[in-house]
C-alpha cells in the first residue's frame, strides 16, 4: 500500500524542530543574561537541567522525524529511514549537548574571559593561498591575446 510522499510529516517535524530550537535559544540567552548579573555558579548548574534538556530533546525528535520523512521521499523504506535517522540525530544531539556543557563549565570556572573558543573548534584547517588566488597573467601575454583577437599580428 502506497501512501505518497510524507509532505505533511516533513512540515510537522520541521515545525517541531524550529519551535524547540527557538525555545532552546530564548531559555539559554535569558538564563545567561541573568547569570551575567548575579555570577552565580548555581544558576549555570540549573541551566544544565530540565529547562534546556526538554527543548534539546524536541530539536532531536524534530530533526529525526524530518530526516526520516525526507528520506522516504526518495523511496527509502520507513524502517531503513529510521535506521539512518535515529543514530544520526542521537549522535549530533549528544555532541551538541556535550559541547554546551563544556562551555557552561568553562564559563562557570572563569567567567566570559575564560572562554577559549579555539579549544571548542575543529582546529586549524590549512587551506593553501593558491586555492583562492586568481590566475595571474603576465602583461605581455594578455596584450598578445588581445592583439590576436583583433586580427593584428605582432
Amino acid at each position: 500500500m502506497y501512501f505518497g510522499p510524507p509532505i505533511f510529516a516533513i512540515a510537522a517535524y520541521l515545525f517541531i524542530a524550529s519551535t524547540s530550537g527557538y525555545a532552546f535559544y530564548t531559555t539559554l540567552t535569558s538564563e545567561l543574561k541573568a547569570w551575567s548579573k548575579s555570577r552565580s555558579g548555581r544558576r549555570l548548574q540549573q541551566l544544565q537541567g530540565y529547562q534546556l534538556r526538554f527543548p534539546m530533546f524536541g530539536i532531536a525528535i524534530g530533526g529525526c522525524g524530518f530526516l526520516t520523512s525526507a528520506l522516504q521521499i526518495f523511496g527509502i523504506s520507513p524502517k531503513f529511514s529510521l535506521t539512518i535517522a535515529v543514530p544520526l540525530s542521537l549522535g549530533i544531539g549528544l555532541a551538541i549537548w556535550n559541547q554546551l556543557i563544556k562551555l557552561l563549565n568553562q564559563l562557570e570556572r572563569g567567567g566570559v574571559r575564560s572562554l577559549n573558543l579555539e579549544e571548542v573548534s575543529l582546529g586549524d584547517v590549512k587551506i593553501p593561498d593558491s586555492a583562492f588566488a586568481p590566475e595571474r597573467r603576465t602583461p605581455s601575454r594578455s596584450r598578445e591575446n588581445e592583439n590576436n583577437s583583433n586580427g593584428s599580428v605582432q
